[in-house]
């Protein structure tokens, strides 16, 4: 049989948000784009006065930055933000990951200890932050319900016996260095955590700045901008038009009665419909994906240098990920 028991080991930063799960838990959520009906498309925002950015490389922006044209979201590629190039994509996730949970758990099958201790490594796209990627088809027929997207799963030798909490004390030990050697066999320095980071990581050098911290950052002003805030007014008394009173999208797709219990009940499918069709008809998603755009711009401008060393080490951590796949 197979045991895939993982233990929560540590949390790192831009390299991979490493920290321990289930290897078959769900990843992330894959959001829905927004399906916008004929008929209700709206003008673009009027351009505002420009305003120049700070010359400092503070994460806080105090002023409202100048809206583009309010984008189309007919796809998820609709909804990409500035900061997206400078982070870990989904075509390099799905070569580097692999290859660096298959480094560790090589490792520990060299003490006969795989499959029990383990990282799983995610770098969460920043549209996931943006509310308002709900399909209304999506919404009729499953609820709030999210399609989740499953992490790659090493392919690990099956085990023949269950293990032992002897078994699990020493595979954590050796994975994360704080046994020195294990039956006589010397453990890497700091682990087969590490010794699997050192590979992926050889040449890349420390990371000057995470662009997640940034993401974080236009993620939390966009929420506070007059505009978006304006629109969302518009949500709530779209949804109150429908007998449905919630301040916020998240507020209702958090309902207590659908985080006890009622997924994807009826009363969930109807107020995740409005939900979504009210998203449309005030441009509370358009704006959201618009204003933290215009505030990541700003967040680039003060940090451009930083981030173009970081895409220049993802880079290369996959570049030393396709190289170790040969051996691995």
């Amino acid at each position: 049989m197979r045991n895939r028991l993982i233990l929560m080991v540590s949390t790192l930063g831009v390299g991979g948000v490493i920290f321990a799960a289930m290897l078959h838990a769900a990843d992330a959520d894959t959001l829905q784009p927004v399906t916008v009906p004929s008929g209700m498309q709206t003008q673009p925002a009027p351009p505002e006065p420009t305003i120049p950015p700070s010359p400092d490389n503070s994460m806080i922006v105090n002023f409202e930055p100048p809206l583009e044209a309010l984008p189309q979201l007919t796809s998820l590629a609709d909804a990409a933000l500035p900061l997206d190039a400078y982070r870990l994509s989904p075509e390099q996730a799905a070569i580097r990951n692999p290859v660096w949970l298959k480094l560790e758990q090589n490792c520990m099958a060299g003490f006969g200890l795989e499959g029990i201790v383990g990282s799983r490594i995610r770098d969460v796209p920043s549209q996931s932050r943006v509310a308002g990627h709900l399909s209304v088809v999506t919404a009729r027929e499953k609820g709030y319900q999210p399609t989740a997207a499953a992490p790659p799963v090493v392919d690990l030798p099956v085990r023949t016996k269950l293990f032992t909490s002897a078994d699990t004390q020493a595979a954590t030990g050796i994975f994360t260095g704080s046994l020195t050697s294990y039956q006589g066999k010397p453990v890497p320095q700091g682990g087969c955590r590490q010794a699997a980071s050192d590979i992926i990581n050889a040449g890349v050098g420390s990371f000057a700045l995470d662009p997640s911290d940034l993401a974080f950052s236009s993620g939390s002003l966009t929420t506070k901008d007059s505009r978006v805030l304006r629109a969302a007014k518009g949500w709530a008394d779209c949804m109150a038009k429908a007998g449905l009173s919630y301040q916020s999208p998240e507020d209702a797709a958090q309902d207590p009665r659908w985080m006890a219990g009622e997924r994807g009940s009826a009363a969930e499918k109807t107020a995740a419909t409005a939900d979504a069709q009210c998203r449309v008809t005030s441009d509370l998603s358009r704006y959201q994906v618009a204003v933290e755009s215009a505030y990541q711009k700003v967040l680039i401008s003060r940090h451009q240098k930083d981030l173009e060393r970081v895409r220049e080490q993802i880079a290369k951590q996959v570049e030393n990920a396709v190289k170790a796949a040969k051996t691995a």
